[in-house]
């Protein structure tokens, strides 16, 4: 590659999407920002972070939750939507998912704009469907509204492009071995994948994006858009889920997430200076040493969001385990079995973050050799010719109905026997059965936080380590414990007292109050301001 001409037309487009400053942020510097009182917002903000922390999700998805959390306590029939939007933006930016004196009023109105839109569409949605039925599709859009509503607040068009460009790349050099799924299927179902392992999508914005190809943005739809839309939700939603249920979802992701490393520290050697990037790129040496840089940066990030989420998980532990321990625990010990046995309790108290605490520290930063493979595969990447690229060979595993049968027994052996061995351990402690329903259920999480965080770092390896039988053999008693923890990882938040509790008791009063006393320190200032 010996001039920017050379370059392929994705990567100019990926290069001059960097360029462009988004629409989102294209406000003319004359129109007015809005502006909260720091002091109040401070206890906006640590009620947000503890909020948060109880409720473990991946930190790109928190201001598209809050957002999503403010419509369905606001957006009550008969809500005055303009009052909603301007809620809306004040809470986001006094929990500092949006910055102070920044945001211009003008939002307020596109915001009140969409929401409308919504609301629109909920009113045809309750003509079909009645009670339980309409709830659960109510929040369904407003899901699909938050990442609207998030597109329109903060640009996302750099995630897209580089989105994108890794669609055009990875379709221009896939080989894919399974003909029964369609053209239009493979397409869909590896551009989900691939949101999923650069920008860690989840599924309301894989939704989002669905509903998007289908409806276009909801911020310039017209009525009969709506009502269309109204109309087909019910089988959209079947398709939708069809798509996001697909078999193939999960091999997908895997086999894109083994090479997003190389899309990733791309992007950041082009965002560094977008203007200056061709340049860069057609200059190898100049690439090499921005690679290297935009790597160790990354590996510094890696560590820094690492140290966040033990924070995080340990805030979460300690508050939801010592919650249960006084509320459950301790009365249970006290009034069914007559006895406090402490160890125990102590144990179910700090044992977990110990755990984490042991599973984080063994996580080690990549090394020089990966940073070369990483060179090594962006080159291969960036280069003209074909015989150069990294190939992505689409091989789903074919199983027999026989072999997956010999699988599921021998996998149910090793449930069994993990928990099997865990029980009768907790047993031999003198745990009773409240005990070890507690200490069972926060390792099977704790144990899949654990993996969670070193898949988070395992990212950053372009080559996989090879097991030994040592290894296999943790995995086979393991894996049992970790596949429990995901599964109650995604059922958790549907059963959080906690995150209930904050939700609908806590949260409304305690944002009216800091709502009523910003307004009132106003008016004390402007008060103080007559005087002079």
């Amino acid at each position: 590659m010996n001039t920017e001409e050379s370059l392929p037309f994705s990567l100019k487009q990926l290069i001059l999407s960097f360029q462009k400053k988004p629409s989102v942020e294209d406000t003319p510097m004359d129109v007015a920002r809005i502006q909260v009182n720091n002091t109040i917002s401070r206890l906006a903000f640590f009620y947000e972070k503890f909020r948060n922390a109880i409720d473990y999700k991946e930190e790109n998805l928190l201001r598209k939750n809050a957002i999503a959390r403010i419509l369905k306590r606001r957006l009550i029939p008969g809500a005055d939507i303009n009052k909603v939007a301007k809620h809306l933006v004040y809470e986001l930016i006094r929990g500092r998912y949006l910055p102070n004196n920044s945001v211009p009023e003008t939002k307020v109105h596109e915001v009140a704009h969409t929401i409308n839109n919504y609301v629109l569409l909920l009113h045809e949605v309750i003509r079909d469907h009645r009670g339980q039925d309409y709830y659960s599709y109510r929040k369904w859009i407003l899901e699909i509204a938050a990442v609207e509503l998030e597109s329109q607040l903060v640009s996302n068009h750099r995630n897209e492009a580089i989105v994108d460009f890794a669609f055009r790349t990875i379709t221009e050099n896939m080989e894919w071995k399974n003909a029964k799924v369609s053209e239009k299927d493979k397409n869909t179902l590896l551009y989900l994948a691939i949101h999923r392992a650069l920008i860690k999508s989840d599924q309301a914005i894989l939704i989002h994006h669905l509903w998007h190809f289908e409806f276009g943005e909801w911020k310039n739809v017209d009525m009969e858009t709506i009502q269309r839309a109204g109309r087909e939700i019910g089988k959209f939603r079947k398709e939708a889920n069809n798509v996001l249920n697909h078999p193939l979802n999960t091999y997908l992701f895997n086999k894109i997430k083994k090479t997003s490393v190389l899309f990733q520290v791309l992007r950041d050697v082009i965002e560094k200076n977008p203007h200056v990037a061709a340049s860069t790129i057609v200059n190898q040496e100049q690439l090499d040493i921005q690679i290297r840089s935009a790597t160790v940066e990354r590996y510094k990030k890696a560590r820094i969001k690492l140290e966040r989420s033990v924070k995080r998980s340990f805030i979460y532990l300690l508050f939801t385990k010592t919650a249960l321990a006084l509320i459950i625990e301790l009365p249970y010990d006290r009034y069914f079995v007559d006895e406090v046995k402490y160890t125990p309790l102590v144990a179910n108290i700090i044992f977990h973050p110990l755990f984490l605490f042991l599973l984080a520290i063994t996580i080690n930063t990549p090394d020089n050799a990966n940073t070369e493979r990483i060179i090594r595969g962006i080159h291969g990447i960036l280069s003209p010719q074909n015989d150069n690229k990294p190939k992505w060979r689409i091989r789903p595993p074919r199983r027999r109905k026989i072999t997956m049968f010999v699988f599921q027994i021998v996998y149910g052996i090793g449930f069994t026997l993990s928990f099997g061995m865990l029980i009768g351990l907790l047993i031999f402690l003198d745990f009773n059965w409240v005990s070890i329903l507690f200490f069972s259920f926060f390792l099977t999480v704790v144990s899949f936080l654990g993996i969670k965080l070193r898949q988070d770092n395992k990212e950053l390896k372009m080559q996989t380590q090879k097991e030994g039988f040592f290894n296999i053999l943790i995995d086979f008693f393991t894996l049992p414990i970790v596949r429990v923890g995901h599964w109650l990882s995604l059922k958790a938040p549907k059963v959080n007292v906690f995150v209930f509790i904050l939700d609908v008791i806590i949260e409304a009063p305690f944002k009216s109050i800091v709502h009523v006393s910003e307004q009132w320190l106003d008016y004390i200032r402007e008060k103080k301001d007559d005087l002079y």
